[in-house]
């Protein structure tokens, strides 16, 4: 029923998306002057859907402030750091490590730190820099935020601490007490194209993600109060996002947050869609798990190249390289679809794939 009500609309995300995916290159004029003009046609379509009555959205769970520092000016990488990935970093070296699996690809990436000693050191550090600054962070922040300002009605549900609260437009509906929380932190490692950091040379301009988040991983009292909402509200459409700040926790513990959020979706009373936002993750288990239990509730899902790559392995997607003749998936290999020059044919079939995983649903 979704896309037989929706056709335009999707048709439209398509189109942008690809779009997106063949002009974008950080650092470019061209890019950027590409990029300023899908961003008005995506402001306009969603302003005159909304006709007299705006678009009513209601977001949550994943809000924080970010601090945003050049890379090279808080991690020092060394002879001896080599690109390894890691669910859980837990000091400067696994940080390191896992920061060039990301940089030495030129890819987004986001892990968590569960140090706090070794975090708070990092934020420390990176909060003298001359060039640090703060911004709003968190998928559902930073959502919520712009599509206010596009001119959509929108709940947030969250951890919003202060700092958080100021940064966030007035016309933004806060379901939690600014006053009664603080802020979570997130360390924003920023690097342009061409940096060289260790062996290691960026191919595009990129940011890599540190956390140490405990509020944001307790999701099941705002998402109970932002469904609530949604119920009361006549909410058009639920977003859901920061599902990755739970894979720090323990397995039991975070198969148990999953579960609550899927009773909770289950007995919503509302009519509204539901969108699930993907973030970076390592452990290919939670996030098939994750697909598995959310994505037959959900009308939608959003991801960047990077996750896009991940969640396809994770359920059971395989790469069949350069040999596309004994291909099950069409999908050539995971660089062709993390790299800066994506080939169409691999995302569209990467795509298929998870689509037709879910397709009864």
């Amino acid at each position: 029923m979704f896309f037989e009500h929706n056709k335009f609309s999707f048709l439209l995300t398509v189109t942008l998306a690809f779009a997106f995916g063949i002009f974008y290159r950080p650092d470019q004029d061209r890019s950027r002057d590409i990029l300023k003009g899908l961003s008005t046609i995506i402001g306009k379509s969603i302003l005159l859907s909304s006709s007299s009555n705006p678009v009513r959205i209601a977001i949550g769970t994943n809000v924080c402030v970010d601090l945003i520092v050049p890379v090279k000016d808080v991690l020092t990488i060394t002879v001896d750091d080599k690109p390894q990935d890691t669910a859980i970093a837990s000091s400067i070296s696994d940080i390191n490590n896992v920061f060039l699996h990301h940089f030495a690809a030129g890819a987004a990436g986001e892990r968590s730190c569960s140090s706090s000693s070794v975090f708070d050191s990092l934020v420390t550090k990176a909060q003298q820099l001359s060039s640090a600054r703060n911004s709003l962070g968190g998928n559902a922040a930073i959502m919520a935020r712009k599509l206010s300002n596009l001119g959509a009605e929108v709940y947030l549900s969250g951890n919003v601490g202060p700092v958080a609260a100021s940064l966030l437009p007035s016309s933004v509906h806060t379901l939690t007490s600014s006053s009664s929380t603080n802020d979570e932190v997130h360390l924003i490692l920023e690097y342009p194209m061409g940096l060289t950091m260790g062996q290691y040379t960026a191919s595009r301009a990129n940011r890599f993600i540190l956390t140490a988040d405990l509020a944001n991983a307790d999701m099941s009292d705002p998402l109970r109060t932002l469904i609530s909402t949604a119920d009361k509200e006549n909410i058009h459409t639920l977003v859901l996002s920061g599902l990755h700040m739970l894979e720090p926790l323990s397995k039991d513990n975070r198969e148990q947050r999953l579960l609550i959020i899927k009773d909770l979706l289950l007995n919503r009373q509302g009519k509204y869609l539901v969108h699930i936002e993907l973030a970076s993750s390592a452990d290919k288990e939670w996030t098939a798990l994750v697909a598995n239990t959310l994505f037959p509730l959900a009308d939608s899902i959003g991801f960047n190249e990077v996750e896009a790559a991940f969640l396809f392995e994770a359920i059971g997607g395989i790469y069949s390289g350069k040999n596309m003749q004994n291909s099950t998936s069409g999908v050539g290999s995971r660089d062709e679809i993390v790299s800066s020059m994506p080939r169409i044919t691999s995302i569209s079939s990467l795509l298929r794939y998870i689509m037709e995983q879910y397709s009864s649903n």
